[in-house]
């Protein structure tokens, strides 16, 4: 992309900002100052790019390959990638912006295409959050999820009895094992808020079997 970029418009003033050229501070420090930003014609990168600052010049946005965004397996995926897309339009707040433009193979995406017409937050209103409703997903609930450790003798069988044991004190929490037949992982569902303090003693005592994670993006 950078070489078709500079032969298509040779006099541009282009600045790439990815994880290669911005490797060191002193670099990412001169790639992100008011003045490299200002000065550049084009600006091409990853993700890390949608961290610079506002760009009053900037006039067009485009994002390339942006299928990839829903191409995930966590729940959390497709508003992850709405986001990005989103955030695109908002790259600069006081300059000229006239189009986002975004390349995808399949343009009838009805979360693409319900962005487009109703923007962000009813697009995740409308589309995401009834399915977090149905499968009580997360903000509807939250989740802890522990990932037995390999090679630790009964590890699987401790966490599943401990936590039938914690079910039966506290059923508001809710748990379940996953699929997955090469791996052990349980969920432990809980209401929305604080961490409970009976889930804080429940983790201290399933840490050195299990690698515990709150509020996973994904639950596999």
């Amino acid at each position: 992309m950078e070489r078709l970029l500079k032969r298509t418009f040779p006099k541009a003033r282009l600045l790439r900002i990815d994880g290669k050229t911005l490797g060191r501070t002193t670099a990412r420090r001169a790639a992100w100052s008011a003045e490299a930003l200002a000065e550049a014609d084009i600006i091409i990168g990853t993700q890390m790019a949608l961290k610079a600052a506002p760009l009053p010049r900037l006039g067009l946005a485009a994002m390339m390959d942006a299928d990839n965004l829903f191409s995930g397996t966590g729940y959390q995926n497709d508003e992850y990638g709405l986001a990005l897309i989103a955030g695109m339009s908002a790259f600069s707040n006081t300059g000229p912006l006239t189009a986002v433009l975004v390349q995808t193979f399949f343009p009838e995406n009805s979360l693409l295409q319900s962005l487009k017409v109703s923007g962000y937050r009813q697009t995740v209103e409308t589309l995401l959050l009834p399915d977090r409703l149905a499968l009580e997903y997360p903000p509807i609930t939250r989740v802890l999820k522990a990932s037995i450790r390999p090679n630790i003798k009964k590890a699987a069988a401790f966490t599943q009895a401990a936590l039938e044991r914690f079910s039966k004190d506290f059923p508001e929490f809710r748990w379940q094992k996953t699929a997955d037949p090469k791996k052990d992982v349980f969920l432990v569902r809980f209401p929305s808020g604080p961490l409970p303090a009976a889930l804080w003693e429940l983790g201290t005592r399933l840490r050195p079997f299990a690698i515990l994670d709150l509020d996973p993006l994904d639950f596999s």
